[in-house]
């Protein structure tokens, strides 16, 4: 019987390599199997990621994240408040009016039932512009007729104003159009007898004709 052999002898190098790279060699996973496995399960959480922020709707339709302008866009505008605004004088039915937001004098005034028979267009052209925006709070008053002044008595001059028929000299009495020197003598005397009242009394005393005293009658006043 022959001497043993050594252990040393009994070792394979072949088997032993095709036992590591082999998994159905001694049950040992080879190291680069290992790596593969963990890429590959990082690149599932990362891929599952992403899908979960691009999709989330209940049927499985893919939605992408909205930016802030997208956001913006969808949010509700801010609710308009009306305008209250005051209506007075010649309109048909004054007082407060609600208007919406921009509108115009011209709106108010119709909110208000428009022009009363008795409204002063002429000054309303002149006072109110009716494309002109109102503001809330803002006021609105329509001239009426009776609001005009009255109207002066073209016989009496404006106190102050023009050549004095009670005081003037003969000789600033023919500075005026249409007075000559025989005019202004007249002038004089019938202010003596009994001083002049209006600018009309040219005209009734007889001391100038129509001509002339609708050329004086704006330049000349009486005085007391």
């Amino acid at each position: 019987m022959g001497a043993p052999t050594p252990d040393w002898q009994l070792f394979d190098p072949a088997a032993a390599q095709a036992s590591r790279i082999s998994p159905a060699g001694r049950g040992v996973t080879p190291p680069g199997l290992l790596t593969l496995v963990a890429v590959g399960a990082l690149a599932a959480l990362v891929t599952g990621g992403i899908v979960l922020g691009v999709t989330g709707a209940p049927d499985g339709s893919l939605t992408l994240p909205e930016d802030g302008a997208a956001l913006a866009a969808r949010a509700p505008a801010p609710s308009m408040v009306d305008l209250v605004v005051d209506v007075s004088g010649a309109v048909r039915d004054p007082g407060v009016v609600r208007l919406d937001p921009g509108a115009r004098v011209g709106d108010a005034i119709a909110a208000a039932g428009g022009f009363a028979p008795n409204a002063d267009l002429a000054a309303t052209a002149e006072q109110l512009n009716l494309a002109a925006p109102v503001a809330d709070g803002e006021k609105v008053g329509v001239p009426a007729l009776a609001d005009r002044p009255p109207a002066a008595d073209p016989g009496v001059a404006a106190s102050g104003s023009g050549t004095d028929l009670n005081r003037a000299t003969a000789a600033e009495l023919e500075d005026l159009p249409g007075i000559g020197e025989v005019t202004a003598a007249r002038i004089v005397a019938a202010r003596e007898e009994s001083p002049f009242r209006s600018v009309d009394e040219l005209r009734g005393r007889g001391l100038v004709s129509e001509s002339v005293f609708a050329q004086v009658r704006e330049l000349v006043r009486a005085g007391s």
